[in-house]
């Protein structure tokens, strides 16, 4: 009985050998040596994305500087000693308004570079006067008045800057220097620099006839530095609405000698402009804020804008001059003191340019 048995559970393994039903050995995980744990970042590093290397933009091309200089003529801040303080004299239609006088200049002169008027007056509160027949001063404190109107400088060189004796003068000297105006006397130079960077030079006279003392002083402001030189000339005759032969021969000398503007004044009314060797000479600017004429016959004015040009190799040249007609004063019919632009095109506009006309040539000076 054992041999079937036997040969029973043999061929019960032959079958399940053949169908796979014998039992297999589990696998073992493989066996790994230890590590530390790693620091390194849990995300691939970013890297910064390659360009390529660009060129600086070019520097721009290097372009002239515009200046601009504004001139106007006789400024009278002021009254005459008979009248002084009545209600329509300049002191008495002012009063401590200092803007009054410039309201409508100050555009252009606060948008300019640099200013330049003819102070024929004083500013002091000694009454003591000289025996003439005209004597003009306003309140030590009208200096006020130029601050207000954006007024750099002035030219003191003049036949009423003595009105009111050695006293008078050295109060409006000390008047401006309060206020940080630049003056300029007689047979004397000054220098200002612009805030934009121009060396201005300045040389004043009267009725002036030393054509040696002129060329010094004119040499030596280009030694001081002077980029631009104005001579101021208080010259020729009130009411003449051509200039002298003398005028014109002086004009021509200091243009000559170095200076670049004549800036001319005393005769009250307009004369012509003229270019000359590479300057160029106002003959007469005429009145502008003037307290000394209560209905002045002309009231004809201009302010005159000077382009000053620095081209990029640093050399200093005018460019053109503007002419703005004026009158003297809001009203026809008498004097306010508020110089005023005419209007544009208008018959007194153009009037006002007529008188303005080039002079080049001694022979058409009136004699």
């Amino acid at each position: 009985m054992k041999r079937p048995i036997i040969y029973f559970l043999c061929c019960a393994m032959l079958l399940g050998l053949l169908c796979g039903c014998v039992p297999q050995k589990a696998e073992q995980p493989p066996t790994t040596a230890p590590t530390e744990p790693s620091t390194a970042p849990t995300t691939e590093p970013t890297t910064e994305p390659t360009t390529e290397p660009t060129t600086p933009p070019e520097p721009p091309e290097p372009q002239p500087v515009y200046y601009t200089l504004s001139f106007a003529g006789d400024c009278t801040l002021g009254t005459d000693y008979d009248v002084y303080g009545m209600p329509h004299t300049f002191v008495g239609m002012v009063g401590d308004n200092y803007s009054y006088p410039f309201e409508h200049t100050l555009p252009y002169f606060e948008n300019d570079d640099f200013t330049l008027i003819n102070l024929e007056g004083t500013f002091t509160d000694s009454t003591e006067h000289r025996d003439k027949i005209y004597c003009f001063r306003g309140p030590y404190t009208y200096s006020k008045i130029l601050t207000a109107g954006s007024i750099e400088a002035v030219s003191f060189a003049n036949n009423h800057a003595q009105d009111f004796g050695e006293t008078g003068y050295q109060d409006t000297k000390s008047s401006l220097e309060a206020e940080g105006i630049t003056y300029v006397e007689q047979w004397k130079t000054a220098l200002y620099t612009t805030k934009s960077g121009l060396t201005i030079g300045l040389y004043a006279d009267m009725q002036p006839n030393n054509k040696s003392h002129m060329q010094q002083q004119i040499a030596q402001l280009r030694e001081a530095g002077a980029e631009i030189v104005i001579a101021s000339f208080h010259w020729g005759f009130e009411l003449w609405y051509q200039p002298t032969a003398e005028q014109v021969d002086f004009g021509h000398a200091a243009i000559d000698a170095g200076a670049d503007i004549v800036f001319g004044h005393h005769p009250h009314v307009l004369q012509p402009i003229e270019e000359y060797n590479g300057g160029v000479i106002y003959y007469s600017l005429g009145n502008f804020s003037f307290g000394g004429n209560r209905n002045p016959k002309d009231k004809d004015s201009v302010v005159i804008q000077q382009t000053v040009i620095r081209d990029v190799d640093g050399t200093i040249r005018l460019g053109d001059t503007t002419a703005i007609p004026f009158c003297v004063s809001e009203y026809s019919d008498h004097n306010n003191y508020k110089p005023i632009p005419y209007e544009v095109g208008s018959e007194a506009y153009e009037r006002t340019l007529q008188k303005l006309n080039i002079t080049s040539t001694k022979e058409d000076a009136q004699n």
